[in-house]
């Protein structure tokens, strides 16, 4: 089974802002995963040409999606994330996250940051070819404190669920801090099931964090969208039958 996680820039490269839904069709069908998280995901916004980046992307790649949205953008826009499954999307459960103060407003010479930005994880059963996996993505904060709220609330939440198990996404946190942030939960950073002295590895913020399955594989690949790098990792689940061909 290959699971993927790509914080997706509504859609436009790292060059640019304009959102190009068919290329980024393109770039995630071309991770061929059974499991997909998206992050910064728009739907109905100006900037991403009013598509709805989670249908055009679930839509190319023959896949069950769920959207979630964490706030509105525009005036009738939506921002949030995606869960994308190669099968089926069941028992779905969205856990709002406590915000951070991420955007400042300058006033003279003072600077203020008068609210917070919402954040979510979508929690649900992926069943891909008849194997089934608890799956958490989501898109943590950038601030230090609220971030490490937001992981400990999520993988609390995604380890009432039944093993196997991985939680996804952008969590804005270096390697080493979400390494040990995850450790009470039984989560393991894909990297460090795989080879755990390999410090080439061990980079990045987005992340595939897995309980109860055996890893084989670890790819961070640049795609033509996004200013963020696509973590791809293909496991094995319990019995050993492969469900993604390698």
């Amino acid at each position: 089974m290959r699971i993927a996680t790509f914080n997706i820039r509504h859609g436009a490269p790292k060059e640019s802002y304009r959102g190009l839904p068919e290329q980024l069709a393109e770039s995630c069908a071309a991770l061929a995963a059974d499991i997909l998280a998206l992050q910064e995901v728009d739907v109905g916004v100006p900037r991403s040409q009013h598509a709805d980046l989670a249908r055009v992307v679930a839509d190319a790649c023959e896949m069950a999606y769920c959207f979630a949205k964490a706030r509105k953008h525009g005036y009738r826009g939506q921002y949030g994330n995606a869960l994308l499954v190669r099968g089926t999307i069941t028992d779905v459960e969205i856990v709002k996250l406590g915000g951070d103060h991420r955007h400042t407003i300058k006033i003279g010479p003072r600077r203020f940051k008068p609210f917070r930005e919402p954040r979510n994880v979508i929690i649900a059963t992926a069943t891909v070819a008849g194997r089934t996996v608890s799956v958490g993505a989501g898109h943590l904060a950038a601030d230090p404190p609220a971030r490490h709220a937001q992981l400990s609330r999520a993988a609390a939440r995604l380890a009432t669920r039944p093993a196997p198990r991985a939680l996804v996404g952008d969590f804005n946190i270096p390697w080493r801090q979400a390494a040990a942030w995850l450790e009470p939960y039984r989560l393991r950073l894909a990297e460090a099931v795989l080879s755990p002295t390999d410090p080439a590895l061990q980079t990045g913020i987005d992340h595939v964090a897995v309980d109860g399955v055996q890893v084989e594989r670890v790819e961070t690949r640049w795609l033509p969208i996004s200013d963020h790098p696509a973590k791809i990792v293909d496991v094995t689940i319990p019995d050993g039958r492969r469900t993604h061909p390698m």
